[in-house]
């Protein structure tokens, strides 16, 4: 679903964040136009 992209982004953002010892990023409004403007085939299960 196309309202699940921008959330699961800031997560992943977070997490490398975390595991790398990084100060955590925000997702820009462009990036999230960009992904959410991306064919997404498929299913994540």
């Amino acid at each position: 679903r196309r309202g699940d992209i921008a959330p699961l982004a800031r997560h992943f953002l977070e997490v490398c964040a975390r595991t790398y010892r990084r100060a955590r990023l925000d997702l820009t409004s462009r990036a999230e136009d960009w992904l959410q403007a991306q064919s997404w085939p498929g299913n994540i299960r």
